[in-house]
């Protein structure tokens, strides 16, 4: 059951990246940067499935679980080439056809692809592999291997929501990390800019009333509570909802005796993304809820 915990909190967090291995060429010196990027596609992959519930009984929802790790290949190979040229680029550095360049980094996902699902969403890992060898004599320069996680799930209304972050980003920027720690750019590269335009170029998301997440909330609490939509538990709900505004992620705690269905749930809101998670009266005192009492956070 811990496992089902760790899992969704995983899955409330957005995307990861995490480089698992890592390999330098002690003997190379690398004095050009006319770099030529490829992404090796597989003709197939294998999917590794697994579905957890916290009820005990697994839900296999495997169109999602298919279209969360579809979408996430697409996003990799169709963005990550074009995410790195930009990122060199604010470097000075040149991206070139294969022919012109004098080092060439290849990208090839590994063919397995692990899918873990809960009965609302799932997430997909895949592992990158990363060479980058000299073009005329094939030398081996660096290698390292980086899986990338991303996440999808339905809606309050059951509709599939393919929320994948773009992990490109952190996939380009991890990259780039590896290359100066590694001291394999040039110099100007291994000594960057006081900023790097991936970490600084996001804009923090901030809760809005006009989120539609904002009204689901409103309707689910409405819907689901005791006592029905004038109960005083709304309205404390509807003040929380007010205060979150403005912040840039709010999370519920609802005790099981505040519900019609007798459950506990888990509620997380950030912007255009809300995830509700049901609990046993059980799970939840585990997890510090309390029966009659909805615990509000806001960041």
């Amino acid at each position: 059951m811990k496992a089902v915990f760790l899992v969704l909190a995983f899955l409330l967090s957005g995307c990861a990246v995490s480089v698992k291995e890592s390999y330098r060429n002690p003997d190379f010196k690398q004095s050009f940067d006319k770099i030529s990027v490829a992404w090796i596609p597989l003709d197939e992959h294998e999917y590794k499935k697994k579905y957890l519930a916290s009820s005990g009984q697994v839900v296999v929802n495997d169109a999602l679980a298919m279209k969360t790790a579809r979408k996430q290949l697409w996003d990799l190979q169709s963005r990550t080439r074009k995410s790195l040229h930009d990122e060199l680029a604010y470097y000075d550095t040149d991206i070139v056809g294969e022919s012109l360049s004098n080092y060439v980094l290849r990208m090839t996902p590994e063919r397995l692809v692990k899918i873990t699902c809960l009965p609302a969403s799932c997430h997909s890992d895949v592992i990158v592999k990363l060479t980058m060898t000299d073009r005329k004599s094939d030398t081996l320069v660096w290698s390292s291997a980086i899986k990338v996680t991303s996440f999808a799930r339905t809606d309050l209304d059951g509709k599939e929501e393919l929320v994948t972050p773009d992990t490109t980003l952190k996939l380009v920027q991890s990259i780039i990390g590896e290359w100066n720690k590694y001291q394999l750019l040039p110099a100007r590269l291994a000594s960057p800019r006081s900023r790097l335009p991936l970490e600084t170029a996001s804009i923090i998301d901030k809760l809005e009333q006009t989120d539609l997440s904002y009204g689901k909330l409103l309707a689910w609490i409405k819907e689901n509570n005791k006592w029905g939509k004038d109960a005083a538990v709304v309205k404390e709900f509807e003040k929380n909802l007010e205060s979150a505004i403005g912040g840039t992620t709010a999370s519920w705690k609802i005790g099981w005796g505040l519900t019609r269905s007798g459950k506990a749930y888990k509620i997380g809101w950030t912007k255009k993304i809300l995830n509700i998670a049901e609990l046993t009266p059980e799970e939840a005192a585990l997890n510090g809820f309390r029966e009659k009492k909805s615990i509000f956070a806001i960041e």
